[in-house]
C-alpha cells in the first residue's frame, strides 16, 4: 500500500515538474518577445551657448528638444494570461499515452524535439536487450515525426542487433503514417541484405491493408528465404481479404519458388473451410519440403469432415516424405469406426520410423473399436520394434476396460525398458480397479521384488 502511494506521489510530482519547466520556457519566450518589441531610446545632448548677454538685443534662447518618454511597460498580467492559456493544452498533452501524440500536441505551443535530441538519446543506449527496447521506442517516435532523419540514422548503424531492432521500428512507424513514402525509400536502397530486411518489414506492414502493393515489394526481395516468408505473408492476408484476386495473382506467377510459397500459404489459409481445394493447390507446388509443411494440416481438416474423400486423395499421391506425413495425419485423425481402413493405410508408409508410429496409432484406434480384431492383428505381427510400439499403444488404450488383458499384452513386449514402463502403468490401473485379482497375479509375476513394491506404492492403499 505504501509503495503504491509513493508511486502515485512520484507520478504527480513528475507531472507538476514537467508543467513547471514548460511554463518557465513559455514565460521566458514571452518576456524576450516583449523586450525586443520595445523602441530603442538614443541619448540626446544639447550644448548651451557659453555666454549670452542679458540685453534687449540678445538672441532668443535656443529651444531644447523635449525628452522622449519611453512607452509604459505592458502589464505583467499579459504574460500571466498567456501562461494560463498554455497550462490547459499542456496538461492535455501530458495526459496522452502515446509519446508521438504528446509531441504533436505540444507543437502548437512551440515545443518539439530536434534531430540532435534523438541522436543524443539513442547514442547513449547499448546493445543489451532492455536498451534495445528503448531504441525501438525512440526510433518509432522519431520515424512518426521525421521519418527521413530517422532513416538516415538507421542507415549509419553497422549490422547489429541495434540496427535490426531500429529498422523494424522505423518501417513499422513510417508505414503506418506514409505507406507510399516508406515504399519509395526501400526502393531507393542499394541491393543489400539490409534492403531485404527493410522490404520484409514493409510487407508485414502493408500485407493486411494493401496486399497487391505488398506483393510488389515482396517480389523485389533477393534473399530466397526472406522472400518466401514475405510471399506467404502476402498470400495469407490476400486470401482472407479477396480470395478471387489472390487466385488471379497465383495464376500470373511463373513456376518457381515464389509460386510455391504463395500456393502453400493460400492452401494453409483455406484448409479448414475448403480442404479439397487446398489439396488441389498442392498439385502446383514443386518443393517437397513446402508440401510436407502444409499437407498434414489439410489432411487433419479433411479427415474430420470427409475421411472417405481424404483417403481417395491419398491414393493419388506420389510416393515421398510429404505423402507419408499426410498418411500419418490421416491415421491419427480418422474416427475409430474406420480404424481398420486407417491400419491398412498406415502399412503403406515407406519411412520406417513414420510407419511404426502410424501403425501403433491405428492399432490403438482399432483396440478401442474392436479389441478382438486388434488382438488378432497383433498376433500376426513379427516380433520387433514395430510390434512393441503397437502392443504398447494397444495395452494403454484398453487398460481401463480390460486391465488384466492389458497387463498380459504388456508382458509380451520384447524391449525391457518399454515393457517395464507399460506393465507398471497397466498394473497400477488394474490394482485400483480390482486389487485382489491384481495382487494375486503380482505375487507370481516374473518381476523383481523392488519393482513389485514400487508398483504397489504407486497404486496406493
Amino acid at each position: 500500500m505504501q509503495s503504491k502511494t509513493l508511486l502515485r506521489a512520484l507520478t504527480v510530482y513528475t507531472a507538476v515538474a514537467a508543467i513547471g519547466c514548460v511554463l518557465l520556457v513559455v514565460l521566458n519566450r514571452d518576456l524576450r518577445s516583449e523586450l525586443d518589441a520595445r523602441p530603442v531610446i538614443k541619448e540626446t545632448r544639447v550644448v548651451a551657448p557659453s555666454a549670452v548677454a542679458l540685453t534687449d538685443n540678445a538672441p532668443p534662447a535656443t529651444e531644447l528638444p523635449l525628452p522622449v518618454e519611453p512607452p509604459s511597460e505592458p502589464p505583467v498580467r499579459s504574460v500571466q494570461t498567456h501562461a494560463a492559456d498554455v497550462r490547459q493544452p499542456l496538461l492535455e498533452a501530458l495526459m496522452l499515452v502515446d509519446p508521438v501524440e504528446q509531441w504533436r500536441a505540444l507543437r502548437p505551443l512551440g515545443i518539439e524535439p530536434r534531430t540532435d535530441d534523438f541522436r543524443r538519446a539513442l547514442g547513449s543506449l547499448s546493445d543489451n536487450w532492455p536498451d534495445l527496447n528503448k531504441v525501438r521506442n525512440l526510433v518509432s517516435q522519431w520515424a512518426a515525426l521525421d521519418p527521413k532523419a530517422a532513416a538516415a540514422w538507421v542507415m549509419e548503424l553497422g549490422a547489429s542487433g541495434r540496427q535490426h531492432q531500429a529498422l523494424q521500428a522505423l518501417v513499422q512507424a513510417w508505414g503506418k503514417e506514409d505507406a507510399a513514402g516508406v515504399r519509395q525509400w526501400v526502393a531507393s536502397l542499394p541491393p543489400t541484405p539490409l534492403r531485404d530486411q527493410a522490404a520484409a518489414q514493409v510487407v508485414q506492414v502493408l500485407a493486411a491493408t494493401d496486399p497487391a502493393g505488398a506483393a510488389e515489394v515482396a517480389h523485389s526481395i533477393q534473399n530466397p528465404s526472406i522472400q518466401s516468408g514475405a510471399i506467404q505473408q502476402v498470400a495469407t492476408h490476400w486470401t482472407r481479404k479477396d480470395s478471387e484476386a489472390v487466385q488471379g495473382w497465383l495464376q500470373r506467377l511463373p513456376e518457381g519458388p515464389e509460386r510455391d510459397a504463395a500456393a502453400v500459404a493460400v492452401a494453409r489459409t483455406i484448409s479448414s473451410k475448403a480442404p479439397a481445394e487446398a489439396a488441389a493447390l498442392l498439385a502446383v507446388v514443386k518443393d517437397d519440403n513446402l508440401r510436407q509443411q502444409v499437407a498434414p494440416m489439410i489432411m487433419t481438416h479433411w479427415t474430420r469432415q470427409d475421411p472417405t474423400a481424404a483417403a481417395q486423395w491419398l491414393s493419388k499421391l506420389p510416393a515421398g516424405h510429404w505423402r507419408d506425413s499426410a498418411i500419418q495425419q490421416f491415421v491419427s485423425q480418422v474416427p475409430d469406426a474406420q480404424s481398420a481402413m486407417a491400419l491398412e493405410w498406415a502399412q503403406t508408409i515407406q519411412n520406417e520410423h513414420v510407419r511404426r508410429s502410424a501403425v501403433a496409432n491405428a492399432v490403438a484406434k482399432l483396440g478401442r473399436q474392436d479389441p478382438a480384431a486388434a488382438s488378432e492383428w497383433l498376433n500376426r505381427m513379427q516380433p520387433g520394434v514395430a510390434r512393441d510400439q503397437a502392443v504398447q499403444q494397444f495395452a494403454l488404450n484398453v487398460q481401463k476396460t480390460y486391465p488384466a488383458d492389458a497387463v498380459q499384452w504388456a508382458m509380451s513386449i520384447e524391449d525391457v525398458s518399454l515393457r517395464q514402463q507399460t506393465v507398471e502403468t497397466a498394473l497400477v490401473t488394474w490394482l485400483r480397479a480390482d486389487r485382489a485379482s491384481a495382487e494375486y497375479w503380482l505375487r507370481s509375476a516374473p518381476l523383481e521384488e523392488h519393482v513389485k513394491q514400487e508398483i504397489l506404492k504407486k497404486a496406493g492403499k
